[in-house]
């Protein structure tokens, strides 16, 4: 990959070269972003890379009589191009896929049944997992353990223009901005029960836009430990966003 960008980025003009590293923050910014995902193949130079050509491919297709701002549409390129690299580079077994679906499922089975999130320790007796062997497991399940739009059950038109809009948009359709505030609600009362370190995780990470590193910082613990912490805690909404719980 890095590469196959160093040539494309060889081509660019002199006012296209300003203008990639002008928002080259913005394609660090959001790298970082998305750097729980990265699967043990892939670097973060490799994701800046990627979205370095997403940034690229974004300005030679903004259409500024649309109305919409061009960092938004960038960072809609950019997030795509990074998330299609990741993908390519994502060689995680079906085996494994199978397993973490499993472990998800007996997350949320236990809490049911202890009317309570269940601790770290319960966790790992349930799974019959030791400590090491659970935390080897969060570490590989990261780039498993994203909440995607598909797992709010958004409608595709829906999703289709929150992507192009944002949700914050007021020219979005009524019915479809119902349909996503229900989403948000939803999504906020699983976070709401989360043990409190899992869901302060998520709420610095998802909303207050801090990354891994900071997060550590804020809780007073290392990256590592954020990074476990918040796949579990990922597990746990999985579980409660999973279609068949919310028609229950």
């Amino acid at each position: 990959m890095k590469k196959a960008s160093v040539a494309r980025f060889r081509d660019l003009q002199g006012e296209e070269e300003e203008s990639v590293l002008a928002y080259l923050p913005l394609v660090k910014w959001i790298a970082y972003r998305l750097a729980v995902r990265l699967p043990y193949n892939l670097e973060m130079q490799d994701l800046i890379s990627a979205g370095s050509l997403g940034l690229l491919q974004a300005m030679r297709d903004f259409d500024p009589s649309r109305k919409n701002r061009f960092e938004t549409y960038a960072s809609i390129r950019i997030r795509g191009a990074m998330l299609d690299a990741i993908r390519e580079q994502d060689w995680t077994p079906r085996s494994f896929r199978d397993r973490y679906k499993k472990y998800v499922q007996s997350i949320q089975a236990l809490g049911k049944k202890l009317g309570r999130p269940p601790e770290d320790d319960e966790i790992r007796e349930e799974l019959g997992l030791s400590q090491k062997q659970y935390e080897a497991f969060l570490v590989r399940a990261r780039p498993l353990s994203f909440l995607s739009l598909e797992d709010m059950h958004l409608s595709p038109k829906a999703v289709e223009e929150w992507l192009e809009k944002g949700p914050r948009d007021k020219t979005m359709d009524p019915g479809l901005a119902a349909e996503y505030q229900e989403v948000r609600d939803i999504l906020a009362d699983a976070i709401d029960s989360l043990p409190e370190r899992e869901a302060r995780i998520i709420q610095l990470y998802y909303f207050e836009e801090l990354n891994l590193k900071e997060i550590g910082k804020v809780l007073g613990i290392g990256e590592s430990r954020v990074c476990q912490l918040q796949a579990q805690a990922l597990m746990r909404l999985k579980g409660k966003l999973d279609k068949e719980e919310l028609n229950r």
